[in-house]
Protein backbone atom coordinates (compact mmCIF):
# COMPACT_ATOMS: atom_id res chain seq x y z
CA UNK A 1 0.00 0.00 0.00
CA UNK A 2 1.37 3.57 -0.78
CA UNK A 3 2.93 5.72 2.32
CA UNK A 4 1.20 8.80 2.36
CA UNK A 5 3.03 12.35 4.06
CA UNK A 6 0.37 14.73 4.73
CA UNK A 7 1.71 18.23 4.29
CA UNK A 8 0.66 21.44 5.49
CA UNK A 9 -1.79 23.78 4.22
CA UNK A 10 -3.10 27.17 4.68
CA UNK A 11 -5.77 27.90 6.89
CA UNK A 12 -8.07 29.44 4.82
CA UNK A 13 -9.33 29.24 1.07
CA UNK A 14 -11.54 30.49 -0.98
CA UNK A 15 -13.85 27.15 -1.84
CA UNK A 16 -13.08 23.29 -0.79
CA UNK A 17 -12.35 22.82 -4.44
CA UNK A 18 -9.05 25.12 -3.51
CA UNK A 19 -8.41 23.23 -0.51
CA UNK A 20 -8.45 20.02 -1.55
CA UNK A 21 -6.38 21.12 -4.68
CA UNK A 22 -3.56 22.51 -2.45
CA UNK A 23 -4.07 19.42 -0.04
CA UNK A 24 -3.39 16.83 -2.59
CA UNK A 25 -0.46 19.24 -4.23
CA UNK A 26 1.17 18.92 -0.66
CA UNK A 27 0.53 15.29 0.17
CA UNK A 28 3.36 13.37 -1.01
CA UNK A 29 3.31 9.07 -1.21
CA UNK A 30 5.72 6.30 -2.19
CA UNK A 31 4.71 2.80 -3.32
CA UNK A 32 6.99 -0.01 -5.02
CA UNK A 33 3.68 -1.48 -7.12
CA UNK A 34 4.21 -0.08 -10.45
CA UNK A 35 2.02 2.56 -12.08
CA UNK A 36 0.35 5.79 -11.00
CA UNK A 37 -0.24 7.06 -7.82
CA UNK A 38 -3.75 8.40 -7.77
CA UNK A 39 -4.77 11.26 -5.04
CA UNK A 40 -8.24 11.85 -4.55
CA UNK A 41 -9.75 14.41 -1.46
CA UNK A 42 -12.69 14.12 0.33
CA UNK A 43 -13.59 17.01 2.38
CA UNK A 44 -15.87 16.86 6.07
CA UNK A 45 -17.50 20.61 7.68
CA UNK A 46 -16.27 24.34 6.71
CA UNK A 47 -14.54 25.62 9.51
CA UNK A 48 -11.80 23.79 10.49
CA UNK A 49 -12.63 21.40 8.08
CA UNK A 50 -10.83 17.90 7.85
CA UNK A 51 -9.54 16.92 4.39
CA UNK A 52 -8.59 13.37 4.08
CA UNK A 53 -6.17 12.42 1.28
CA UNK A 54 -6.56 9.13 -0.05
CA UNK A 55 -3.72 7.38 -2.90
CA UNK A 56 -4.28 4.37 -4.68
CA UNK A 57 -1.50 2.56 -6.17
CA UNK A 58 -1.48 1.07 -9.84
CA UNK A 59 -1.98 -2.58 -7.41
CA UNK A 60 -5.55 -1.73 -6.49
CA UNK A 61 -4.10 -0.71 -2.88
CA UNK A 62 -4.70 2.60 -1.31
CA UNK A 63 -3.69 4.59 1.88
CA UNK A 64 -5.52 7.48 3.59
CA UNK A 65 -4.19 10.53 5.91
CA UNK A 66 -5.92 13.27 7.23
CA UNK A 67 -4.67 17.15 6.40
CA UNK A 68 -5.51 19.67 8.21
CA UNK A 69 -4.53 23.57 7.76
CA UNK A 70 -1.93 24.99 9.24
CA UNK A 71 -2.12 26.68 13.19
Amino acid sequence: APVITPGTIANCYPTVGTAETAAIQATTAEDNCPGTLVKTASTVGTCSAVITITVTDGCGNSATARNWPAE
